[in-house]
C-alpha cells in the first residue's frame, strides 16, 4: 500500500482507562500477543473520526494544533451530546474482530462536524496523487467515490459504522480466533456501556510508524 506523502494526520478519540486496560490484559496473556501488544493498541484501539489525511501548505502544525485545541468554539457541541454510557456489540467484521458503537444523532453529528471542519487542513491532490491514493481503495460504489473526491477519504458519514478494531484475525487459525472471542465476550460481559476520553489530533511520521497523539482534549 502506498501514500502521497508523510506526515498524514488524524483525529481519533481514545476510550475510558478501565475499558482499555482489560483488553491489554487479554493481549499480554498471550504469548503471541505478548511483545507487540503496545503497538497494537496505539494502532487499532481508536474510534476514528477524522480519517488519516494530507495535511496542506496552507497551514503549519502548530497552527491547526492551536484551531484544534479550540474545537469548542471550531464547531456547536449542544449540550444533549452525550459522551459517556454509549452501547456497543462484539462483532466478527472484514477480517477483524470489532467493537460496533451504538452512536445516536447527537454524536454522529459531533463526528460529522469535525471531519467538515477540519477539512480545510487537507491537501488537495493533484492527479496523479489522487490516482495513486485512491488505489488503495477496492470496489468503491459510487458514493463512496465522491465522498474520497470532497472529503479524501470514502468511508465516512453513512459509510462507515463506528467502532474499534480488537483484532486482526488474518493471521489467526480457528482455534485462536475462538479463544479469543471467548475472552472478549467475558471481559466485555463487564460493561454495560463505553465511556469516551478525549479527542486527539495524531500524526504519522512514516508508513513504518503508528500515529501518535500531537495534541489532546478531554471530552
Amino acid at each position: 500500500m502506498s501514500y502521497v506523502e508523510f506526515p498524514r494526520y488524524a483525529i481519533s478519540i481514545t476510550l475510558e482507562d478501565k475499558f482499555i486496560d482489560g483488553i491489554i490484559n487479554i493481549f499480554k496473556s498471550n504469548k503471541k500477543y505478548f511483545e507487540n501488544y503496545q503497538s497494537i493498541i496505539e494502532k487499532e484501539l481508536l474510534l476514528n473520526i477524522k480519517p488519516p489525511f494530507y495535511k496542506t501548505n496552507l497551514y503549519d502544525e502548530k497552527e491547526i494544533i492551536s484551531i484544534f485545541l479550540n474545537l469548542k468554539n471550531e464547531i456547536e457541541i449542544t449540550d444533549i451530546v452525550n459522551f459517556k454510557n454509549i452501547s456497543f456489540r462484539l462483532e466478527k467484521k472484514d477480517n477483524y474482530l470489532k467493537i460496533i458503537l451504538k452512536v445516536d444523532n447527537e454524536l454522529d453529528y459531533f463526528f460529522s462536524q469535525i471531519i467538515r471542519r477540519y477539512d480545510e487542513f487537507r491537501k488537495v491532490l493533484n492527479i496523479k496523487q489522487y490516482e495513486m491514493d485512491i488505489g488503495r481503495f477496492k470496489k468503491l460504489t459510487e458514493r463512496q467515490t465522491m465522498y474520497y473526491q470532497i472529503w479524501g477519504h470514502p468511508y465516512i458519514f453513512e459509510e462507515i459504522e463506528h467502532h474499534i478494531k480488537l483484532l486482526n484475525l488474518n493471521n489467526l487459525n480457528n482455534n485462536e480466533i475462538i479463544s479469543f472471542e471467548e475472552k472478549f465476550k467475558k471481559m466485555l460481559n463487564y460493561f454495560n456501556s463505553i465511556d469516551l476520553k478525549y479527542i486527539g489530533l495524531y500524526k504519522q511520521i512514516n508508513q513504518k510508524s503508528n500515529f501518535k497523539c500531537i495534541s489532546k482534549l478531554n471530552l
